[in-house]
């Protein structure tokens, strides 16, 4: 088995959690907050090596934002795993050392599909890059997830279909669009009007882990009936 190296830290314990005013910050002034928050650390992935049930069923990468800001994915990450999906949850800085691991596992047939990408906040910008390289290397991405993307709002060809949660008005997400040369579905879901969510707790809420589960699960059977499209 390939297996991802932690990035940084290694070896030392975890930084404190960074726990951000909860007060939405508005627009730019919001993006700016966001990027000043301290690197504390780019992370150790988790579930790598962890046994599955069985063969796995299809393979998801989830970054987390600045400063694994997002642990709520490790959660999600957990609930695909005992569903038999060979899924890891990221910093955002490890994006190109994933996407190269995910290429090797690609050239070797050895990677299991449907593969999915996502990320929250800087991770969910991550997650669309990465899907994009992984394109001009000629590998689709079946499905690609994206909860409040902070800095990158379009969508370059790649995946077959973008669900993005987003949260219009906290300062932070935001609605995709397709760039040039993108032919999938974009799927913006608009979360302005939930009650008590906002852009540090949406990568840990029930519901949108539901959805996502649901989406994946869903994939999982269409794949059954056929191959996985590749770029030309």
């Amino acid at each position: 088995m390939i297996a991802f190296p932690c990035q940084i830290g290694a070896g030392r314990p975890d930084p404190p959690m960074i726990r951000p005013a909860p007060t939405p910050l508005p627009g730019r002034a919001g993006r700016r907050a966001l990027l000043a928050l301290p690197l504390a650390s780019a992370g150790c992935a988790t579930g790598l090596g962890e046994p599955l049930p069985g063969p796995p069923k299809g393979r998801i990468a989830l970054f987390r934002g600045i400063g694994d800001i997002s642990t709520g994915l490790d959660d999600l990450a957990r609930r695909l795993r005992e569903g038999g999906y060979a899924a890891t949850v990221h910093n955002h800085l490890a994006r190109d050392d994933v996407t190269e691991r995910l290429l090797r596992l690609a050239e070797a047939g050895r990677l299991p599909r449907p593969l999915c990408l996502g990320g929250h906040s800087l991770g969910a910008d991550a997650a669309i890059e990465a899907s994009a390289s992984l394109w001009a290397a000629g590998i689709a991405t079946e499905e690609l997830v994206t909860l409040d993307p902070v800095l990158v709002g379009d969508v370059a060809a790649g995946p077959r279909h973008v669900t993005n949660f987003y949260q219009a008005g906290n300062g932070f997400g935001r609605p995709l669009q397709p760039a040039p040369g993108f032919t999938g579905a974009i799927e913006n879901i608009d979360l302005r009007d939930r009650p008590g969510l906002w852009h540090f707790n949406m990568d840990a809420d029930a519901e949108i882990h539901r959805r996502i589960l649901m989406r994946i699960r869903d994939l999982r059977r269409a794949l059954l009936a056929g191959p996985s499209p590749r770029a030309p």
